[in-house]
This record gives structure tokens, C-alpha cells and sequence, in this order.
């Protein structure tokens, strides 16, 4: 059976099964199609279980970056080695582009360490220890790069 045969069955039936629901013209009704066609429809199966491997790919990420951040602000890793770990992050993440377009001119290696300072700043930590740690990478990031990190987001 042909992907074009198999979506339409799929899209008939599910007509169908809104039919079957369609009792009250609720919101419900339509609710339950949708439903109905997620669960069943092999092309929206497959839409959904891309998408949540593209979540959980990228949750992982964050949580390794959000890892590495600590390691950083303990001491316990040196700030350009997290740039350098998390520049190889962004060649997978699609975000270098973007970012390229906010902080032209800038490299691909500031704005990776550039994020990490970023993550240190979103990290849950006392005031004065977060301060700290951000004029720390200022002055590390500084001392690489001969400018100060990007602006703010």
C-alpha cells in the first residue's frame, strides 16, 4: 500500500471515528479525531516520535551543558575547555546561524564561550557567587578573545 493510500485511509477513518463523536458539535469531537489520527495515522506516529527524539536530544544537551557549567563555576574545568565542549554542542544544534546573525562578526568559538557565560548566568546560585563567577569569564573570555563577550541576548 502506497504512503498516499495508507494517509488517506488513515484520514477517512478518522473522519469517520469524528463522526462516530460528533454527537455534540463540541470541541470534543474534534479533539477526539485528533487524537484518533495522532495514535493511528503512521505519518503523524512518525512526526511525533521524530519530534520526541529531537526533545530528548536536545534536553540531554542541556543537561550536559547545565553539567559542564557547574564543573566550571566549582573550579573543577577550565572555561575554555567548556567553550570548546560546548562548541562541539552547537555544530549539532542548529543555533549557530542564529546566532551568527545576532552577534555578527564574532566567531564561532567566542559565541560558544560566550554561551557558557550565558549558562552561568541562568544557573541557580547565590547573587554575589553568580557575580563572581560571571567577572571571572568576563576577564578569562576577555583574555582570549581581546574584546569582551557579546551583549546580552
Amino acid at each position: 500500500m502506497s504512503r498516499i493510500t495508507t494517509t488517506l485511509t488513515s484520514v477517512v477513518a478518522a473522519l469517520i471515528f469524528a463522526g462516530m463523536f460528533a454527537v455534540g458539535d463540541g470541541p470534543e469531537s474534534a479533539e477526539a479525531a485528533a487524537v484518533w489520527i495522532a495514535a493511528n495515522d503512521p505519518t503523524a506516529v512518525e512526526a511525533n516520535e521524530a519530534i520526541e527524539f529531537q526533545l530528548r536530544v536536545a534536553q540531554e544537551r542541556g543537561h550536559y551543558r547545565s553539567h559542564l557549567t557547574g564543573l566550571v563555576i566549582d573550579g573543577k574545568l577550565a572555561f575554555a575547555v567548556a567553550a570548546d565542549e560546548f562548541h562541539r554542542l552547537n555544530q549539532d544544534s542548529g543555533a549557530l546561524p542564529y546566532l551568527h546573525w545576532r552577534f555578527p562578526g564574532r566567531s564561532d568559538e567566542e559565541l560558544a564561550a560566550w554561551n557558557v557565560i550565558e549558562y552561568v548566568r541562568g544557573f541557580v546560585m547565590p547573587d554575589q557567587e553568580k557575580s563572581q563567577a560571571i567577572e571571572r569569564l568576563n576577564r578569562e573570555f576577555e583574555a582570549r578573545f581581546g574584546r569582551p563577550p557579546c551583549g546580552p541576548f
